[in-house]
């Protein structure tokens, strides 16, 4: 094996919001690089849709998943332990990666107009949902060592808040702390995080198309790529903190250089 390719060949890669958008695109990534991939999300439907497509496309790697409630600790428990203990054809046990994508809709709007409560629970899926993840990972991984990783997911916003982004800009910014705490906390396995500009996902689908398509001409003219994320774009990310064993407790900013303009 070549020490630059199939890095993630026969690898077990957890990719927790891998049924749609980033983490869709950075399961395909894993899978392509000849990994065993398990997907999560909290629907049915779309864990079975992205596990149908993605087998479709790729003949490398296998990809299985299943839905679970990032709330409920005992779900995120049952999941782990079954991709864990999964043996067939060349899996051993245990967990090489584990990639976190997931995320509710953001909060948005001014403090004072924010019910709180429903902030709060913002911040079950997109901090507390990983912290589950990760504690009952890690048990699987540290014989890994460094060749394991933890790859979380944050946002520009933490470092470029817009009006109205005060709260989601804090839950992105607990992301990136907590990074570098974990980092520390868990070595040698690594921990890091992915922080995305604009991207074109399913995020957007919900606004009308005008709308859309004005934000989006609006980044283009911004940035100084000329053009706003694409998911498989983003995936590169993910791939090279997998691999890249000597980079722990970093944050790697994908944005398109919206932090420069």
């Amino acid at each position: 094996m070549s020490k630059y390719t199939n890095k993630l060949q026969h690898k077990k890669v957890i990719v927790i919001g891998g049924s749609a958008g980033i983490g869709r695109a950075a399961a395909e990534a894993a899978l392509e690089s000849s990994a065993h991939v398990y997907i999560a999300s909290s629907s049915p439907d779309r864990v079975s849709s992205a596990i149908s497509d993605l087998k479709a496309t790729s003949s490398s790697g296998s990809i299985q998943g299943r839905a679970i409630d990032l709330r409920s600790e005992d779900s995120v428990k049952q999941f782990v332990d079954w991709v864990a203990a999964d043996t067939e054809g060349e899996k051993q046990q245990g967990i090489d990666h584990v990639v976190f994508t997931a995320g509710d809709a953001l909060m948005l709007g001014h403090l004072m107009d924010t019910d709180l409560d429903a902030a709060k629970a913002g911040f079950e899926v997109r901090y507390w949902g990983a912290l589950r993840v990760i504690k009952h990972a890690q048990p699987f991984m540290k014989d890994r060592g460094r060749f394991g990783s933890i790859t979380l997911t944050s946002g520009t916003v933490v470092y470029k808040p817009a009006k109205g982004w005060s709260v989601a800009s804090g839950m992105a910014g607990s992301v990136e702390s907590v990074t570098r705490g974990l980092a520390v906390d868990l070595a040698p396995t690594r921990v890091n995080c992915i922080i995305p500009g604009a991207v074109d996902t399913p995020m957007w689908d919900a606004m009308p198309a005008e709308g859309k398509q004005a934000i989006f001409k609006h980044y283009e003219d911004k940035l100084l790529t000329g053009k706003v994320g694409l998911p498989e774009e983003i995936a590169e990310g993910y791939l090279y903190l997998m691999k890249g064993s000597y980079t722990t407790g970093t944050c790697v900013v994908l944005d398109g250089g919206a932090l420069l303009t």
